[in-house]
C-alpha cells in the first residue's frame, strides 16, 4: 500500500469513529436504525467521583439515601348514616345483656326504594328507631327464662334488649307504657310520666318520687300511702310495676288518641282492648317514592316475655301498609285501621 492509500484509510476510520461518537451524544433513544442504549442503574460513587477533602469522609458519602415515601393515611371507618345517640346508655339507662350496642337502624335497612321517615334527633321516634337489640340468634324468653320464640321463629325479627321487670307483668300494654314513660324520664318530662288504672286512676310518677303511694282499696277507691321521697332507678322501677298490675289494653286504648292512617308516626300503635287484649307498636316507619309506607312493628306478650321485632315475611321485617286493609301480625288476629291509637303526653 502507497501513503496515498494509507492516508486514505486513516481518514475513514477517524470519521467512523467521530460519527459513534455524535450518535452516544445525541441521542438518549438511540441513533435511527439502532436499538436505544439501556440506562445503566444506578449505583454509588465511582471513587473518582467521590468528594474529597477535608472534612469528607469517602465511605460516607458514598452511601445513597433511600428515597422518601409518604405514606398514605388509614383508612378512616366510614361514618354512620343510621344517626345513632353517641350515649347510649343514658338514653336507654335500663339494664341491658349485650356489652356493645347496635341499634333497629343499624340492623335494619329500609325496604329497596324507600326511606325512613324523618326523625328528628330528641323525638319519641327516633328514640325508638335506635332501641339497643341482643345479638343475632337471640330467642325470645319469659320472665321466669322459658324459650318462648327460637331464634329461627319466623315470626321473629329481633330481640329488643330490654329487661324484664316483675314477675309476669310486663306483657303487651305493659311494654308500650313503659317505653314511653323511659323515654319521657330520659328527656326530663316526668310532670308527662301519668297513666290511667283501669279505674281511670291516674297514677302519676312525679307524685310517687315526691313520696304519694296510691294503694288500691278494692276496685275503685285508691288510697295515698306516704313514704319517704325517692326519684331513684330502683324507685321508677316499683312505680312501673303498680301501673302494670293495675292498668292493661282497656286503660290504654282509653287514655289513647285515635290517629287517621295518613298520619302514622312512629310510637303509636294498633290496639285491640279485651281480657285479654293486645297492641303492637310502631317501631319505625319508611316510605319510597311513590307514597307506600312500610313499618316495623315490636310487641309484647302473653306472658310476660322479652320484647321483640316481628317479621312480615320470610323475606323482610317490613310490614306493608294498606290503608284499605286491616294490619294482619302473626300472633292476634288482625288490627283494623280504627284501632290505631297515640299516647299524646
Amino acid at each position: 500500500m502507497n501513503d496515498h492509500a494509507r492516508s486514505l484509510q486513516t481518514v475513514a476510520a477517524g470519521v467512523g469513529t467521530a460519527a459513534v461518537g455524535i450518535c452516544l451524544l445525541l441521542s438518549t433513544g438511540g441513533c435511527e436504525g439502532q436499538a436505544p442504549a439501556a440506562a445503566a442503574p444506578p449505583t454509588a460513587l465511582s471513587p473518582a467521583s467521590r468528594p474529597e477533602g477535608p472534612g469528607v469522609d469517602p465511605d460516607e458519602a458514598s452511601k445513597v439515601e433511600p428515597p422518601q415515601v409518604q405514606l398514605p393515611d388509614p383508612p378512616q371507618p366510614a361514618p354512620r348514616t343510621d344517626n345513632r345517640p353517641s350515649d347510649p346508655d343514658q338514653i336507654y339507662p335500663w339494664t341491658r345483656k349485650r356489652e356493645d350496642y347496635e341499634p333497629i337502624a343499624a340492623r335494619f335497612a329500609p325496604p329497596p326504594g324507600a326511606i325512613r321517615a324523618p326523625a328528628p334527633a330528641g323525638s319519641y321516634a327516633h328514640w325508638l328507631r335506635h332501641l339497643p337489640l341482643r345479638a343475632p340468634g337471640t330467642a325470645v324468653r319469659s320472665y321466669d327464662d322459658r324459650v318462648i320464640l327460637s331464634a329461627d321463629d319466623g315470626r321473629l325479627a329481633a330481640v329488643v334488649d330490654l329487661d324484664l321487670i316483675g314477675q309476669d307483668l310486663q306483657q303487651c300494654a305493659d311494654t308500650v307504657l313503659r317505653l314511653r314513660a323511659e323515654y319521657l324520664r330520659v328527656r326530663g318530662r316526668h310532670e308527662a310520666i301519668t297513666f290511667d288504672y283501669t279505674n281511670g286512676w291516674a297514677s302519676r310518677w312525679s307524685r310517687w318520687k315526691a313520696g304519694f303511694r296510691p294503694r288500691l282499696v278494692g276496685n275503685h277507691e285508691v288510697k295515698i300511702v306516704r313514704r319517704a321521697a325517692d326519684d331513684s332507678r330502683q324507685s321508677f322501677d316499683r312505680y312501673l310495676l303498680d301501673l302494670f298490675s293495675y292498668a292493661g289494653t282497656v286503660s290504654l286504648a282509653r287514655e289513647a288518641s285515635e290517629v287517621k292512617p295518613g298520619a302514622i308516626e312512629a310510637g303509636d300503635f294498633f290496639i285491640l282492648p279485651g281480657g285479654p287484649g293486645h297492641t303492637v307498636l310502631v317501631l319505625d316507619l319508611a316510605r319510597d317514592g311513590e307514597g307506600q309506607t312500610y313499618a316495623l312493628l315490636g310487641q309484647g306478650f302473653m306472658p310476660a316475655q322479652d320484647f321483640q321485632v316481628l317479621r312480615a315475611s320470610s323475606r323482610s321485617p317490613w310490614y306493608r301498609l294498606d290503608p284499605e286493609a286491616p294490619v294482619d301480625t302473626p300472633m292476634w288476629k288482625p288490627f283494623p285501621w280504627s284501632s290505631l291509637r297515640r299516647l299524646e303526653r
